[in-house]
């Protein structure tokens, strides 16, 4: 089938969902929405597996499973889960070769019982932030493992991050040209945060401050591209473990 997007919306009564093997190899988009009835979404094998996918599931109230099957989804590129309170981290069934895609992004509720589940346990999911208004001037724990911060997220907004809510984050990843009127960026005590990239012509703004980092005891990589941090007073990069 040459099939480019796959949507079923808005059946109320509908309880299960079960796709077959070998369906859709050319399909760039997968959606099912607004089925508050549906506990049930089934892949088969060796489905949507040519063409990069992403895919969303949404107002899906009693959701408890979902599971793709061997070779399916491969080129995934995104994964939105969005309002499925009932779906726990057992009902996720992904085959072992679409867990370890690192290109793979799953979007959800960051302060869900789900993303705390799917973090804690370390799993290989890379579980990502959508929007910036999930970890701005937050109260509770933030449940993501990377965050990206590109040209879209407003640079004003970077110093209102509730960096001590983000308690698993390990990779930080400040693309081209971002934060560009920030003037300090100051990370501390965040136990398991590893790599931190920061691309080209960031943090350019005159007169800046710090650019600090201290107690990160698992930090193993801090990459800074060209024509970034150019005016900033003071670089600051200090260990610490914790005993």
């Amino acid at each position: 089938m040459n099939t480019n997007s796959f949507t079923l919306s808005n059946v109320s009564l509908l309880s299960t969902v079960s796709l077959g093997d070998h369906l859709f190899p050319n399909l760039d988009s997968f959606s099912i929405n607004n089925c508050p009835l549906c506990l049930r979404v089934s892949i088969g094998v060796l489905s949507c597996n040519v063409a990069i996918v992403s895919a969303t599931l949404s107002n899906l109230e009693n959701l408890r499973e979902l599971s793709i099957g061997i070779s399916s989804f491969q080129k995934m590129s995104s994964l939105t889960l969005e309002n499925v309170p009932k779906l726990e981290a057992s009902g996720l069934k992904f085959n072992d070769a679409l867990l370890a895609n690192n290109n793979l992004k799953l979007y959800l509720d960051v302060t869900s019982d789900l993303a705390k589940e799917l973090v804690s346990k370390n799993s290989k999911i890379n579980l990502s932030v959508r929007s910036i208004d999930q970890i701005v001037n937050a109260s509770s724990p933030i449940y993501v493992n990377s965050l990206e911060w590109g040209e879209e997220f407003k640079s004003e907004f970077f110093n209102q991050v509730s960096w001590n809510c983000l308690l698993y984050l390990q990779s930080l990843v400040i693309h081209n040209s971002a934060c560009n009127t920030v003037t300090s960026f100051r990370l501390s005590e965040m136990k398991y945060l590893k790599y931190i990239t920061v691309g080209r012509s960031a943090f350019v703004a005159k007169n800046a401050k710090e650019f600090y980092l201290s107690k990160l005891p698992s930090l193993q990589k801090v990459q800074i591209d060209y024509s970034s941090f150019s005016s900033f007073a003071s670089v600051v990069i200090k260990g610490w473990l914790f005993l």
